[in-house]
């Protein structure tokens, strides 16, 4: 192959790959008010939207991003398409993320239930989090997200509720293991809820290119 035809051909995959990128984030901005994910148990049915699921999504590729930098800085996308066993690495990721979506919902859940609420000082904590947070959004974080303020800032308030209500379960005695999505506390809790996911929708969308380029 001539030099001409392989700069033809870098120039081809770049174009390519760049409006891949672009399509994904048009993609996921299509779904950002339909329901991501379900749960329910005996007393409560809550629903997650792609919407609110977009900040797991934009931590999850913002975490990866200097890793795929690091594996071809010409393309980092590519760092997306490894393959581990049958799975890429998006898939991979994209199934972390939906693991974590689900734990979040189920311990906030419980925390709801329980009476647990932040302090005053925990939701300024919250605020200003969000504040700093919101500020530092890339311009294709906000095409993807579609996040005002306040968008933000109600997805902050209910992790850390999340991370404040196993803080007690740990005083209580429980270890940071039985928490875990594998440990025995969780196993049980989730067994009592019913989880359904947006399965056609998800199937479609490709972590690695949503909110970042």
């Amino acid at each position: 192959m001539g030099f001409v035809t392989i700069l033809f051909s870098i120039a081809a995959f770049f174009v390519i790959d760049t409006e891949h990128r672009k399509d994904e984030v048009t993609h996921y901005k299509d779904y950002i008010d339909k329901v991501a994910i379900t749960i329910i148990d005996d007393e409560t049915k809550i629903e997650m939207t792609f919407k609110e699921a977009a900040y797991y999504i934009m931590v999850a590729e913002s975490n990866h991003e200097l890793q795929a930098i690091k594996y071809n800085e010409t393309f980092p996308h590519q760092y997306w398409n490894i393959h581990i066993g049958d799975r890429t690495m998006s898939e991979i990721i994209k199934e972390d993320i939906l693991v974590a979506l689900i734990r979040d919902m189920i311990y906030y859940n419980e925390a709801q239930k329980a009476g647990y609420e932040l302090s005053e000082e925990a939701l300024l904590e919250c605020s200003l989090q969000a504040q700093d947070e919101y500020g530092a959004m890339t311009g294709k974080q906000f095409e993807a997200t579609q996040y005002e303020l306040e968008d933000y800032y109600n997805v902050i308030v209910k992790i850390n509720l999340v991370k404040y209500y196993m803080t007690i379960l740990m005083e209580e005695g429980y270890t940071e293991e039985e928490l875990s999505v594998d440990g025995e506390y969780y196993q049980k809790t989730s067994e009592k809820y019913e989880v359904t996911k947006a399965e056609d929708i998800w199937k479609v969308i490709s972590i690695g290119s949503i909110t970042i380029n």
